[in-house]
């Protein structure tokens, strides 16, 4: 696979034994934990969900099976979980070497009370050896909230303790970490491992070294980049807008999953072009390799056409209106466009096929739908992008409307094309 080149920090990297990863989801397990255990840690894992944190407790172990040409599994041992309630997690921050989340931008300001006082007792404690916090999350500058709510949390004492001994680094994750039927799995006689979680081969893990404090952790197949802001926009430009568009206009053609959606010519087409359009602000911006670039999006066309993995449509075009959002994959790379003066004629169609995401049994769509059937589709894009709205310019709005009616109308009835190998 093609992988980036970033400017590396000083390597000087020591063994470290303890990390306390956020969010026991399928990133959390399938790319944060994994590497993590590969790397000698033992990671206890905080979230809310009782049931996984009961079997993960019990078992101290999970499985993760890589979905390649050959099926392979990895079990992930050296681990426990915890409730965020559970007393002992002040201890836990207190002694730990590393924390980690993958809980999603909006929950992270949550995880702030919990870590301020590990890092209050920290300095009761006399703990004189550094603690980085490192967010695994979609959005950009994503552990800015994160550190701000910590900050607020903490007493001035306890605050100039953090300036000096806790870093707060943001990275850039890109794994597809599928949701797949278990049952066909003969592994485990019939019952269904709940722990499980099925993975791509591929993964990048890339995290920003400017704000590590002391040495790296020594995390595997973790890249250190003095620059993260371009590669989390072009995992955002490239891989998120690319899985949404496919997504969208693949429920409009009643396609279930995304397989079958890249494997539409016309979809394939109209995803490669708005991941080129996408492309050309990102050489604007950051002066990546066009050519080098080019190969990326084949790569991810690739990823979306692997055959062993199956990933459902209502997976990857869930929450809508947070993926039409002013910061997100559609948007946002699309106010680029404007910016450098480029074509934008696919991302146009992406957005209007979000915008006609409807999915009753997704919150977000149904509300999402709720505002459209009301207001019409252009007003409740303008009520989600708020004061980005206004940045699109007449011919942008234009078209975005006219793909609206055209795919409305295309979609009036909803009978999957055949689908081209």
């Amino acid at each position: 696979f093609f992988r980036p080149q970033v400017t590396m920090c000083n390597e000087g990297m020591s063994k470290r034994s303890h990390a306390v990863h956020f969010g026991a989801g399928k990133i959390g397990r399938g790319l944060v934990g994994l590497q993590l255990f590969q790397s000698g840690y033992h990671v206890t894992f905080v979230d809310v969900d009782s049931t996984i944190v009961g079997l993960m407790h019990a078992s101290q172990q999970y499985r993760v099976t890589i979905v390649a040409e050959k099926k392979s599994d990895v079990v992930v041992s050296n681990v426990d979980a915890m409730l965020p309630t559970d007393p002992t997690l002040e201890t836990l921050l207190t002694e730990c070497d590393l924390i980690t989340t993958a809980v999603g931008v909006t929950v992270l300001p949550r995880l702030a009370k919990a870590i301020a006082k590990g890092i209050a007792r920290r300095l009761c404690d006399d703990v004189r050896r550094t603690l980085n916090i490192i967010a695994c999350e979609n959005g950009v500058d994503a552990i800015a909230s994160l550190r701000a709510a910590i900050m607020d949390a903490l007493e001035p004492s306890a605050k100039k303790y953090a300036e000096e001994w806790v870093g707060f680094a943001d990275s850039a994750i890109d794994r597809i970490v599928p949701d797949m039927d278990k049952s066909f799995d003969t592994s485990t006689n019939g019952a269904v491992d709940h722990l499980q979680v099925f993975a791509e081969e591929f993964f990048e893990w890339i995290v920003d070294c400017t704000h590590i404090k002391g040495q790296q952790p020594p995390i595997e197949g973790v890249v250190f980049s003095e620059d993260l802001l371009k590669y989390k926009e072009r995992k955002l430009f490239t891989l998120n807008t690319g899985h949404a568009i496919t997504a969208y206009l693949g429920h409009l053609k009643g396609y279930t999953t995304t397989l079958e959606s890249a494997k539409d010519i016309e979809i394939q087409a109209r995803v490669r072009g708005a991941m080129q359009e996408s492309a050309a602000v990102l050489v604007r911006r950051h002066n990546f390799d066009a050519e080098q670039h080019g190969q990326y999006i084949e790569q991810i066309i690739q990823r979306f056409l692997n055959p062993n993995i199956t990933d459902a449509v209502s997976r990857a075009g869930r929450a809508p209106m947070r993926k039409l959002g002013p910061n997100d994959r559609l948007l946002k790379p699309l106010l680029g466009t404007i910016e450098y003066d480029l074509p934008n004629d696919n991302l146009c169609r992406g957005v209007a096929a979000a915008l006609q995401y409807a999915n009753p049994a997704d919150d977000e769509s149904a509300e999402l739908q709720e505002m459209v059937k009301k207001q019409g589709p252009m007003t409740a894009l303008a009520h989600i992008a708020k004061d980005a709205y206004a940045q699109l310019n007449e011919k942008t709005v234009a078209k975005i409307a006219a793909y609206c009616v055209l795919l409305l109308g295309e979609t009036s009835h909803k009978q999957p094309k055949s689908v081209h190998s």
